[in-house]
C-alpha cells in the first residue's frame, strides 16, 4: 500500500514535465485575452492591483498584486522587477541611462525609473540574455 509519502513522491516526479507558463488570460470588460507573456512590455502596481501593458499599447487591469505576478513569474528570465511599482520585459528594454535617475527606455517609447539598487542585478540578467 503506497504511503503519503509516496504520492507526494508522484506528483513531484510528474510536475518536472510542465511546460513554462507562456500565455496569460486576463479580462478586459466581459472578454477574456488570452496575451503571451512576450507580448507584455510591462506591469505597474496601482495599489492591489496591477496594470499591465501590452506592445501594442493595449492594458489590462488584474486584481492581484505587483508580487503575485513577480512570484509568478519568478522562473521566467524575460520578467524583471526594476523598482517597487514596476516589472518590466527586459526583452523590451531599447536603452537605459548610465547615471541617475536609471532610466529605461522601452522599445514602445515608454520610460521608466529603475531602482539604483537593482541596475546591477538587471545589466547582468540582460547581458545573460544577449549572448
Amino acid at each position: 500500500v503506497p504511503g503519503k509519502n509516496d504520492s507526494i513522491v508522484f506528483l513531484l516526479d510528474n510536475l518536472s514535465g510542465i511546460e513554462a507558463l507562456t500565455n496569460i488570460a486576463l479580462q478586459k470588460g466581459d472578454k477574456v485575452h488570452y496575451i503571451r507573456l512576450s507580448e507584455i512590455s510591462y506591469m505597474e502596481a496601482e495599489s492591489n492591483y496591477t496594470r499591465i501593458f501590452t506592445n501594442d499599447g493595449h492594458w489590462f487591469v488584474h486584481s492581484k498584486t505587483l508580487k503575485y505576478f513577480e512570484d509568478l513569474l519568478s522562473d521566467n528570465n524575460s520578467f524583471f522587477r526594476i523598482a517597487k511599482g514596476f516589472i518590466v520585459n527586459i526583452e523590451q528594454v531599447r536603452s537605459y541611462t548610465k547615471s541617475e535617475p536609471f532610466i529605461l527606455t522601452l522599445q514602445n517609447g515608454v520610460e521608466l525609473e529603475m531602482s539604483r539598487r537593482k541596475k546591477g542585478e538587471l545589466l547582468q540578467r540582460m547581458s545573460e540574455k544577449s549572448c
